[in-house]
């Protein structure tokens, strides 16, 4: 994973918790240096030792982390260049949650070997969705829960999100119901 990823990690958890928390998540992680380098790859399991560490120090299963995390993402990164390329692609929700494929595409123009995921976002009925969401990483179900509460959040558009028991397609990692509120 990029160390984007992880510097977001780093940022919720000294934000919400302190320099010192962080400290000692990464020591007990077993990082040496508690910051990332944005554009470095880092393994997989370094982001998933970090979330299971953090689960267990507030104890909150590690789907809560995630989720929360996944809120969190949206204005961290809003602060980066991938905020603004995400608000390129649109003013509401509806645009922005179609146009994530495109997202990650314009990322991979200067993050060559990232491997994000992707999205099919499919109108069901009048005001409600479906996002499926396509990725070889397990587990990560919970942080597209919190990244698209935290697109509702700043578009302003309520929204009540459930994830699907059985993913809407037999090749998605998962899939996500979106009604839209008035």
């Amino acid at each position: 994973m990029y160390g984007m990823v992880n510097q977001g990690v780093r940022a919720f958890i000294v934000e919400y918790f302190g320099q010192r928390d962080w400290s000692e998540i990464c020591q007990s992680v077993g990082l040496s240096d508690d910051e990332f380098e944005a554009m470095a790859t880092y393994p997989d399991a370094v982001t998933y030792d970090l979330v299971k560490t953090i689960s267990a120090k507030y104890d909150m299963p590690a789907s809560q982390v995630l989720e929360v995390f996944g809120t969190f993402w949206v204005d961290y990164s809003g602060q980066t260049a991938i905020g603004q390329l995400l608000r390129f692609g649109g003013n509401d929700l509806l645009e922005r949650l179609d146009g994530l494929n495109e997202l990650h595409e314009r990322i991979k123009l200067s993050m060559p070997h990232l491997k994000p995921p992707s999205f099919d976002f499919v109108e069901l009925a009048e005001n409600v969705f479906s996002l499926r969401y396509f990725s070889d990483r397990e587990g990560l179900e919970s942080m597209v829960m919190g990244l698209v509460r935290g697109l509702s959040e700043q578009t302003g558009q309520a929204i009540e999100l459930t994830q699907d028991e059985t993913p809407a397609v037999s090749d998605a990692r998962a899939s996500f119901t979106i009604r839209l509120q008035e």
